[in-house]
């Protein structure tokens, strides 16, 4: 409808899992790599989870593009089968003959005759099943079974497990315990950064064929913060704003554009009408410009009277996806609206303190301010001219620095003292401390000065980016503490001991084996329960080892309370 409007090819936002729209963030780089390394091996199964709409399927076909013309594919795409249904599905992708009045057994072994007679040609085989957390516990075990068949050197058939995090919880129970063994490469796709959802939206763009600009800066961190990176969600949301956009007769989608168009997507009645009756509305307002337009003219003044006010029109840069993503141009109305939100929700009235100014900050200034206020947190007179770079000088004090994308749930379990990316009226990235927290409200130091302002504050200008401080365990920090181990198993049963006496877990008959137990301990705080040992596993175990550490649940996490 719009494609020649704003000069596509085709549409850019089809939800659709076409491979050339795959945009190769690092962490679909990541997850392609853990599909092809498993592939790599000598059979068993690799497992990719991720949530609803984070872009498995379309990883997929990119995935099958890049395997070797040797490999022959079984596709299952409907997995709400059962074990027979299942057998014959495989049987049917691989070109076998019907079998379907044949027993189980003898389906199995008309497919071992097939794999053996594969393997002498020097061809592969591999199975995919796409939303195998359909697939119940008997199916999964008759899937595990099917790596029974193999030769001397290796299994005959690799299966490649793809789903929704459920289909984790799934195969981490006792029952399928067989099955986990046999997992060679596993990867949890998570959702695009901010900075990641930009040069997504950049790529698609250019791919149909547009390299101008469309999308306002501003516009595109509406897109991020409604869609919260899910590239299904980025999709329709953007689809429905270049309609929005469109039926505007606008070059450009703006702010107001996406949030009509995130909530029409959402189906929220309460807050936007339905698209039939945005769609009326907007022509009619259309027509009334047109007509504005026409008089406006005769006296030298151009002024479109559109719902939007006046027109955004940013210049363009270049992104690192080779696209291009429009820099920073407000509208005065669309900027002052977004002030006026962020000083409304600040008032005393929301409970929230001072209002939180960002726009006199420098982003260099407020970084080194305030990792300056983190470090203060955890007893550390930190200087960036004498000290360096933040994250080095931590390593010296026995800390690492961790970088990732979350949300206020995930700040509050991991409890530690934090730097948060927030965007100020200009676009610029302004850092700030998180101190404490309380369950509407946050303290910030922002500029050297700590306040309390409120949680949908906080949200107004943060996007999900944090950095924080933890403690290093003793076989990777420089410092060596009296009486601590090195020895990094012996530590772990240390902690894990410690929090399940704590936490009164059960640690039942495999209280020898460790990953059970990590499973456990990671299942009770929250975290995917993936058995790995990483840095949120191993801060929720200093949580329980009696160590000082500061945390945003403590009045001593904040150094300039007073």
């Amino acid at each position: 409808m719009y494609n020649d409007f704003f000069g596509f090819r085709e549409s850019p936002f089809t939800i659709a899992p076409d491979p050339r729209y795959l945009y190769l963030s690092e962490r679909h780089k990541e997850a392609l790599a853990h599909l092809l390394y498993g592939v790599s091996g000598q059979g068993g199964f690799v497992v990719l989870t991720g949530e609803v709409g984070t872009g498995k399927t379309t990883l997929c076909r990119r995935f099958l593009e890049e395997i070797p013309e040797n490999v022959d594919i079984a596709l299952v795409f409907n997995p709400k089968v059962s074990a027979r249904e299942l057998l014959a599905t495989i049987g049917r992708e691989l070109g076998l003959p019907e079998v379907s009045r044949h027993s189980t057994m003898e389906m199995i072994n008309q497919l071992n005759d097939y794999l053996l007679k594969a393997h002498a040609e020097g061809r592969h085989t591999l199975v995919v099943i796409d939303e195998a957390q359909n697939l119940s516990a008997d199916v999964l075990e008759q899937v595990r079974l099917l790596t029974n068949l193999e030769t001397s050197e290796k299994k005959l058939v690799q299966i490649a497990l793809l789903g929704q995090p459920e289909l984790a919880t799934l195969l981490d129970s006792p029952r399928l315990r067989q099955l986990s063994q046999r997992i060679t490469a596993r990867y949890h796709l998570d959702q695009l950064s901010r900075r990641e959802t930009f040069n997504y939206i950049a790529y698609r763009l250019s791919v149909a064929g547009q390299k101008g600009t469309i999308f306002s800066r501003r516009a595109l961190a509406a897109v991020y913060r409604r869609s919260h990176g899910i590239p299904r969600l980025i999709n329709l949301i953007c689809d429905r704003s270049l309609l929005g956009a469109y039926t505007r007769d606008s070059l450009t989608v703006n702010a107001a554009t996406v949030r009509r168009a995130a909530r029409e997507v959402r189906g929220d009645e309460r807050a936007g009408r339905p698209s039939l009756n945005w769609l009326r509305r907007s022509a009619a307002q259309l027509r009334l410009g047109l007509g504005v337009f026409v008089l406006t003219v005769a006296a030298g003044v151009v002024t479109l009277m559109l719902s939007e006010g006046v027109t955004e029109s940013p210049p363009a840069v270049a992104s690192s996806a080779g696209g291009w993503v429009p820099s920073l141009a407000l509208t005065v109305e669309e900027d002052a609206a977004a002030e006026g939100r962020v000083e409304r929700d600040a008032g005393p009235g929301a409970g929230s303190g001072a209002p939180l100014s960002l726009g006199s900050l420098s982003p260099e200034a407020s970084r080194t301010q305030a990792y300056e206020a983190l470090f203060s947190a955890w007893g550390h007179d930190y200087r960036a001219g004498e000290h360096g770079q933040a994250c080095d000088w931590a390593q010296t004090r026995g800390l690492g620095c961790l970088h990732r994308q979350g949300n206020w749930t995930r700040l509050r379990t991991l409890d530690r003292p934090a730097v948060l990316e927030l965007i100020n009226r200009k676009g610029d990235v302004i850092s700030a401390a998180l101190l404490a927290m309380e369950k509407d409200r946050a303290r910030l130091a922002v500029g050297g000065e700590a306040r309390w302002v409120s949680r949908d504050t906080v949200e107004s200008v943060w996007f999900g980016d944090y950095s924080l401080l933890w403690r290093l365990p003793p076989w990777q920090s420089r410092l060596i503490e009296p009486g601590t181990t090195r020895d990094r198993g012996l530590w772990l049963h240390q902690a894990l001991s410690q929090a399940e006496e704590v936490l009164s877990l059960e640690v039942g008959a495999s209280g020898d084996e460790t990953e059970p137990r990590i499973k456990a301990f990671q299942r009770r705080e929250g975290l995917r329960s993936d058995g790995v040992v990483g840095p949120l596993t191993l801060i929720r175990l200093n949580h329980y080892m009696g160590r000082s550490v500061p945390t945003l649940s403590s009045a001593s996490s904040d150094p300039l309370s007073g």
